[in-house]
């Protein structure tokens, strides 16, 4: 269930009531409370973070949530000739996202 705000900054209510169906839709409860959490301190994260789970999903209908970062743990394996993916360690690398349009660019 998702948990109620009271007293939002306008455009957070805004942001998260446009996203409810989401949330609600959503089986994880941990997620779902992070992201509401998240749309409320930071709205462009909120928003980063609802549009990345929406591609995974599409790419990956049954992957399994959890919150931790975005992990390849045969990365140094991949091809990656556009340098997204970043790490020193000899298998796993980790791509950082910012930002809705950096999801949307590529």
């Amino acid at each position: 269930m998702v948990r109620p705000y009271h007293g939002f900054a306008a455009s957070n209510a805004n942001v998260l009531t446009d996203n409810l169906h989401l949330l609600q839709n959503s089986g994880c409860e941990e997620i779902n409370n992070f992201i509401q959490d998240l749309l409320f301190v930071d709205e462009d994260k909120g928003e980063t973070v609802i549009s990345l789970r929406k591609l995974v999903f599409q790419i990956a209908p049954s992957a399994k949530e959890e919150i931790k970062s975005v992990e390849f743990d045969t990365g140094s394996g991949m091809q990656d000739p556009n340098n997204f993916l970043e790490g020193s360690g000899k298998n796993r690398q980790h791509l950082k996202i910012f930002s809705v349009t950096a999801i949307e660019m590529n």
